[in-house]
């Protein structure tokens, strides 16, 4: 198998923890009742989602690293975010864009979602990947969406 289809298997063995996680999550803030639902928001307030996210994010450069990657050198990074309406992810796809990116908006390959998928040619670097995915987020939470994660390919 070639060190490519090794990471991809990775990345979406990560994206299925992150995943599960995230449901998880949602199943158990569906269970409070709405007396505790204040208490509910600020445990998952305080429970850091960041940190899991980080930490995946953390995996797959180490993964990244382990198939021969050069992390030194600049990856075309690719990033997932998922929108109800084709006008949400439009309008992220504008943010994003005024940061650099490359943003391409379209109807996602399963469902009736909108993808917002953006790529930039970058360093890896794990603070710029934590700082990104909780700026993804929070437009991905403003909008009703889904942030799904990153990917790149190996870079010797």
């Amino acid at each position: 198998m070639n060190n490519g289809i090794l990471i991809l298997i990775g990345l979406a063995v990560v994206a299925a923890i992150v995943f599960f996680l995230r449901q998880r999550k949602s199943a158990e803030g569906e269970s409070h009742t709405a007396t505790d639902s204040a208490s509910a928001t600020n445990a998952n307030a305080n429970a850091a989602p960041l940190g899991t996210d980080s930490d995946a994010d953390q995996r797959v450069l180490e993964q990244l690293r382990a198939a021969g990657s050069d992390l030194s050198k600049p990856h075309d990074l690719e990033f997932y975010l998922y929108f109800p309406t084709e006008e949400a992810a439009s309008r992220v796809a504008g943010k994003i864009r005024s940061d650099g990116f490359n943003v391409e908006v379209k109807l996602a390959a399963q469902g009736s979602a909108w993808l917002c998928y953006a790529t930039k040619r970058m360093v890896p670097e794990r603070n710029k990947i934590v700082a990104l995915g909780k700026r993804f987020r929070a437009f991905a939470q403003e909008f009703d969406g889904e942030y799904d994660g990153w990917e790149t390919s190996i870079v010797k």
